[in-house]
């Protein structure tokens, strides 16, 4: 049984380091603050960004998962990073994370895939070249 638990807090690593991750590139600032509502209780939450990408609550408290933070609140088991929206930017967490991952994957495709295919073609012209 003990093994298990261990599991869970291994799974927990990766969602705080999204966070962190998007507070080191950008995406999200130290100090952003974060709204969730509740639009049937007509219920809303804010929470603040910290500089090492939690979020805290107004009662205090620091959670370094948004379904953490959002359960915390609620009560019950809800996706944090869709419902938790970035005030400044109006965008869920999980907009700010696929455009983190989109961004990098169009800025590792220009720099490999422009220069592979730019190598690919002055091998063809060399070997052109070549034959008589």
């Amino acid at each position: 049984g003990r093994g298990h638990g261990g599991e869970r807090e291994g799974q927990r690593g990766p969602r705080r380091n999204r966070l962190a991750l998007l507070v080191e590139t950008g995406a999200l600032k130290a100090g952003d603050r974060l709204v969730w509502r509740r639009p049937r209780s007509g219920e809303e939450f804010a929470a603040t960004i910290t500089d090492d990408g939690q979020i805290r609550l107004e009662d205090g408290t620091l959670h370094d998962s948004p379904s953490g933070a959002g359960k915390a609140l609620n009560g019950y088991d809800a996706n944090g990073w869709t419902n938790w929206r970035i005030e400044r930017t109006g965008e869920s967490l999980r907009d700010a994370l696929l455009g983190l991952r989109d961004e990098r994957r169009r800025g590792s495709e220009s720099a490999d895939g422009g220069r592979a295919g730019r190598a690919a073609q002055g091998r063809g012209r060399d070997r052109r070249a070549e034959t008589p």
